[in-house]
């Protein structure tokens, strides 16, 4: 009995310390480089409400994109989606892949409705992973195979001096979920 009540005691003071932390924590300033959802949270209610609902559509409006480069931009990639035979066990690991992997597209390959299906056709992906140490080169008619989120449209001029408006995903989901509050002010 003894015990137990001990045991009762080392849990309420541990209890009450955590609570008593979790009071300073709350009046500690994060940096705003680590807490991205700060930047993302405007002061104004209704807008926090609709990043809450933006942030929802594109976790469910999420896809796979699994395509080969055809443009390099300076804020992001063009890319054909729908190579689906780059989701092969032996190329697991990675998100870029060079030009010399064998692979093709399937052409009839239709986009599912459902979070993380494979996303078809061009589009503009934004945000992309960094590695570590080295920075990555993406070459044109390299492949890359990442989750991507929705963050809305995006005109490109092509080659040709033809501008092409295609759908924008971002590799992050704070990335479009502000792209996407942007797109709506304006």
């Amino acid at each position: 009995m003894i015990i137990r009540i001990s045991q009762w005691i080392k849990m309420a003071v541990l209890a009450g310390g955590l609570l008593a932390g979790a009071g300073t924590s709350a009046q500690t300033n994060v940096p705003a480089a680590s807490n991205a959802m700060a930047t993302a949270q405007p002061s104004d209610p209704a807008i926090a409400v609709r990043a809450e609902q933006l942030r929802g559509l594109c976790i469910q409006e999420r896809r796979c994109i699994c395509g080969r480069v055809l443009a390099v931009q300076t804020n992001g990639l063009v890319i054909d989606s729908g190579y689906a035979n780059l989701l092969r066990n032996e190329l697991k690991g990675n998100w870029h892949f060079p030009g010399t992997v064998v692979a093709a597209r399937d052409p009839h390959l239709v986009e599912d409705q459902t979070p993380g299906s494979i996303c078809v056709g061009r589009i503009f992906l934004t945000d992309l992973p960094r590695k570590r140490r080295a920075k990555v080169k993406i070459n044109v008619y390299d492949y890359v195979v990442i989750e991507g989120y929705p963050a809305g449209q995006y005109t490109y001029v092509s080659a040709e001096n033809l501008p092409h408006t295609v759908r924008r995903y971002a590799c992050g989901l704070e990335t479009a979920v502000n792209l996407r509050l942007a797109a709506s002010a304006n």
